[in-house]
């Protein structure tokens, strides 16, 4: 009986074993069956295209994952051949759709995305920012680019195969990367490091976008893409009607597609539509690839289940993903806060990559970079003189930030801090610079009667402050300008941006830069050469200061600057300095390249310096008492109210127990000790032990020496003698037992012979 129940306790053991090895974390995909349950003999299918993504309106470009993947509850789709994660659900279009389109496109503002509409469309940031989403795609770029080059039409046709519609739970768990990334953020804003939050949160939206993908319509799609020149054939209906049937019947044939309806032939112009094409490419989003050769319609959707891809997307803001349900460690306050730094910075990439002009590609001034048209097609152009620069700057340390980071400039037509006879300077940037260095700061802690001392040492960033103040001169407009009076303009460059006059990082043959704010340098001459090669100036302008010259006589004497150009100039960027947009008028005329840029994107400023205090950005006062702190490895612990009181608490025990704070990561680090320093506290650890040792055994000898003297003070010594010849006895008392007097001694030779008689 006992060999049984052994028996069975180790096949037990050996079954739990085999259990504990093959489960996988909570949530892990490996933990779902893998068989459909209509089916056995059928795999469960996976999708790659989920909502939850973060996605960048702007470029059309999926980002980082913003909702967690896991796959606890092991959904199965409703058809029963799909497994889901959590908080993901699929609605079946159980009545397939396939939509078929023609669309023709007689300027570049029309085309529309094949795979964002929805979310192009619901772009929530004003309508003037709504318009440019999705104006610095790939398809967008490459169709406006062969439209104005080649001064041609374009013709989409296409087809449709919508077969799911996939939702994310608003609520839903974020993923640890993002929900560490704004816990970071919100760190820093409750401890007051306020340009350290803007430098994470334009961080933020360049790696997660400008909004969240909330649903996606899942399927494939199929299109062909063909350019027409302009001048072979007006715009009429009957010409659309001819072009769209067309481009239809290439398309059908080149898939061999069979349809149930045909197009008249006197719409169909294969010769006349083939002769004006400038330029075609086909297109597939989902579905087996597209091959050239032996390739149907029929093959492509074929291989549709296996391969399903988003085909239009719906979204919201970035910021709307963040809620208290899935960010419970930040109190109420600071999760408005938070929402809100996540919005301005969201704000600020619309409004850098806004770019108005005209957007006409037949009127002489056409910009090719404009994204939004400010009716300036068809306006009269003034010339403008240009006064110069100069930049004054203010220190508020004992040490001269100014100077370090040369911040003071004066203009060179007056060799000072001013303008011309007749200029006026109009302050146009003021911004604060900072620089600075890390120290250590040490604390001497020593042991016993300071026998042994040791050192523990922070790292401390020390920050030095200025602020400069830029100036540019400027003419009163429509006054008449002394002759021989100002410079002559040939643009701006910074460090990250080129002079679109050089198609470079520099000025034109004759000119010489003059530096503005941080990393600005505006191209001048007084060059009689120069003359030819500049080019017309407009004004400056920027998010804190308008432009003179786009005021009129009264609101320049009112002081009255309106943020945009003068008629008929062209705005362009010269530099986002500290987060603030500096913006410059000139001519597109002198710009003659007509290539797309990519969008400016975030930061907009340089890595702020942490403040002295840089190691409570580790640190969350949460709601109820809690604290959130950021560990080593980037995750987020939470304390609740006893174990710690409050983040300087929690500060405290870490240097108590020999760790600190990394200002540069801030990452909780423990302290590297030498070996020369441990060798000295070893020793030090040994001196201090045998020094205690000797001063025990000091006090000791001590008391037992006092002992000794205070009894040889009390001592008494009483002797009595009794008559020897009545009692023949002698007795000697010694007090606390001393010992007894030497035989020698004359008295006691006496008393010995007596007692012997």
């Amino acid at each position: 009986m006992a060999g049984l129940l052994s028996s069975l306790l180790l096949l037990s053991l050996f079954f739990s074993m085999g259990q504990l090895q093959l489960q996988y974390p909570v949530g892990d995909i490996r933990n779902c069956p893998f068989n459909q349950l209509r089916d056995p003999n059928m795999s469960l299918l996976t999708m790659d295209a989920l909502p939850g993504l973060g996605f960048d309106n702007l470029r059309n470009l999926d980002t980082g994952r913003i909702f967690s993947i896991k796959y606890t509850d092991c959904q199965i789709s409703g058809d029963g051949q799909y497994l889901l994660p959590d908080n993901i659900f699929l609605i079946p279009i159980l009545n397939s759709e396939v939509d078929y389109s023609a669309e023709i496109f007689e300027h570049f503002d029309d085309w529309k995305s094949t795979t964002a509409t929805s979310i192009n469309v619901e772009a929530k940031y004003g309508s003037a920012f709504s318009k440019v989403s999705g104006k610095f795609s790939t398809d967008y770029q490459d169709t406006k680019t062969k439209m104005v080059n080649s001064k041609s039409r374009s013709v989409r046709v296409g087809l449709r195969h919508h077969l799911y519609s996939a939702h994310v739970n608003p609520d839903a768990e974020l993923h640890p990367s993002f929900k560490s990334r704004v816990l970071e953020i919100a760190a820093n804003i409750q401890n007051n490091n306020t340009r350290v939050a803007h430098y994470l949160t334009d961080l933020l939206i360049r790696d997660y976008g400008t909004h969240v993908v909330n649903s996606i319509n899942l399927g494939a799609s199929l299109y062909q893409t063909t350019f027409l020149l302009k001048s072979s054939s007006q715009t009429t209906e009957s010409t659309q009607l001819n072009i769209s049937a067309s481009a239809s019947a290439s398309f059908f044939s080149s898939f061999s597609i069979t349809t149930n309806f045909k197009f008249s032939k006197s719409h169909v112009d294969t010769e006349g539509f083939s002769s004006s094409t400038t330029h075609s490419h086909v297109s597939t989003h989902g579905g087996p690839p597209f091959k050239l050769g032996n390739f149907s319609y029929t093959d492509w959707e074929d291989g549709l289940l296996d391969h399903l891809v988003a085909i239009d997307r719906r979204g919201e803001p970035i910021y709307t993903a963040i809620s208290t349900s899935n960010l419970p460690e930040l109190p109420d306050i600071l999760l408005l806060e938070t929402i809100q730094y996540i919005y301005k910075s969201v704000n600020k990439y619309y409004k850098i990559n806004t770019h108005y002009g005209c957007t006409d590609p037949d009127s002489a001034n056409f910009n090719f970079q404009a994204n939004l048209d400010d009716n300036s097609c068809s306006m009269i152009r003034q010339n403008h003189s240009f006064g110069g620069i100069f930049q004054t700057c203010v220190n508020y340390d004992d040490y001269d930030v100014c100077n370090e980071l040369s911040l003071e400039h004066h203009n060179p037509l007056t060799e000072d801090f001013s303008c011309p006879t007749g200029y006026k300077p109009i302050l146009l940037h003021t911004d604060a610079a900072t620089t600075s260095y890390i120290e250590n700061d040490c604390k001497r802690h020593c042991g016993f009667l300071h026998i042994s001392c040791h050192y523990n040492c922070n790292k401390r960033t020390i920050i030095k402050h200025a602020t400069y103040h830029a100036y540019w001169c400027v003419f009163p407009p429509k006054a008449t300008v002394p002759s021989d009076s100002g410079y002559v303009f040939g643009g701006v460059y910074t460090s990250k941006e080129q002079n679109p006059l050089t198609g470079a990082r520099s000025c034109p043959m004759f000119f010489y830069p003059l530096n503005f704010g941080k990393d600005i340098s505006v191209c001048v001459s007084n060059d009689i050469e120069a003359e030819s090669l500049g080019i017309p100036f407009g004004g400056f302008e920027s998010c804190q200061t308008g432009n003179p010259l786009a005021s009129s006589t009264n609101q320049f004497a009112a002081g009255i600057y309106p943020h945009s150009c003068p008629v008929k100039y062209n705005q362009f960027l010269a530099a986002v300095d500290q987060g603030c947009i500096i913006n410059y008028c000139s001519v597109v005329e002198a710009f003659k390249k007509q290539l797309p840029h990519p969008p400016r994107l975030p930061p907009y400023k340089v890595k702020a310096d942490l403040s002295i205090n840089v190691s409570n950005t580790l640190a969350i006062t949460g709601p109820y008492g809690s604290l959130w702190v950021k560990e080593s490895d980037g995750t987020w612990t939470k304390y609740t109210k006893g174990q710690y009181t409050s983040g300087a608490s929690y500060l405290e025990s870490l240097s108590s127990n020999g760790q600190t704070v990394d200002p540069i990561t801030g990452n909780v680090e423990s302290k590297s000790t030498s070996r020369a320093v441990i060798a000295g506290l070893i020793i030090g650890t040994i001196i201090s032990t045998l020094l205690t040792i000797a001063f025990i055994a000091f006090i000791v000898f001590g008391i037992r020496k006092w002992r000794s003297k205070r009894k040889q003070k009390s001592k008494k010594s009483s002797q009595r003698y009794m008559d020897l010849e009545d009692t023949f006895e002698s007795t000697t008392e010694v007090e606390d037992s001393q010992p007894q007097q030497s035989k020698d001694d004359p008295l006691i030779r006496e008393l010995t012979l007596r007692i012997q008689k």
